[in-house]
């Protein structure tokens, strides 16, 4: 559910948006897809062209509920999975998401299809965020560890850096002190993370 779950995520935050265009496609919150073996249904916000799935765990009132592997396909080949429960045809409670098409997986708290409360996150390139989500994105606490040995731990928002936090990077270089998102300013001293220097006014 990683790669879908972004899609959905990106979809319903296009949809919400006062500037979005008008040929964007707003996703529906109250759309399903049934399992091709029992018909059991699964809430599917943003339905993308001969997909399918497989729910192996319990289907209460023809919905997936409780614990098991959903399996999703397209055109027959195997793509994310997930492992863990479900309630009302959402992820929701525990869980593990891989994919097979980004090789990104997420273990950890789930609402309602979100990756929502406690999680890690390890990325196909090597990079691992461990901490807080909210409704899909990284905010709370947590730290971030990149590939090259980078690390930032402390706030965030929206999955960038923001409040009091602490950014090491390779070198052991430190940036520590308040940070707005993703950007960093301390005299002559300016970084940004998950966003650009000219996005941080740096430029």
């Amino acid at each position: 559910m990683i790669s879908r779950i972004a899609t959905a995520c990106l979809l319903i935050a296009t949809a919400l948006s006062a500037s979005a265009p008008a040929s964007a496609q707003a996703p529906s919150l109250d759309s399903w897809i049934e399992d091709v073996n029992n018909g059991c249904r699964i809430r599917n916000p943003a339905p993308q062209p001969r997909e399918s799935v497989i729910w192996s765990g319990t289907c209460s009132n023809g919905i997936a509920e409780g614990t098991g592997i959903l399996q999703w396909f397209d055109d027959d080949r195997p793509t994310d999975r997930y492992d863990g429960e479900m309630r009302d045809g959402w992820e929701n409670g525990r869980g593990i998401a891989t994919s097979t098409v980004i090789a990104d997986r997420y273990e950890g708290q789930w609402r309602d299809g979100w990756r929502h409360g406690q999680g890690v996150y390890s990325f196909a390139n090597g990079d691992r965020y461990e901490g807080d989500w909210f409704e899909g994105l990284r905010t709370g606490r947590g730290t971030m560890v990149w590939a090259d040995g980078a690390r930032y731990e402390g706030e965030w928002l929206d999955s960038k850096p923001d409040g009091q936090g602490i950014y090491t990077d390779a070198a052991d270089a430190q940036f520590s002190g308040t940070w707005s998102a993703g950007c960093f300013r301390d005299g002559g001293r300016r970084l940004a993370i998950s966003t650009t220097a000219k996005e941080c006014g740096f430029e």
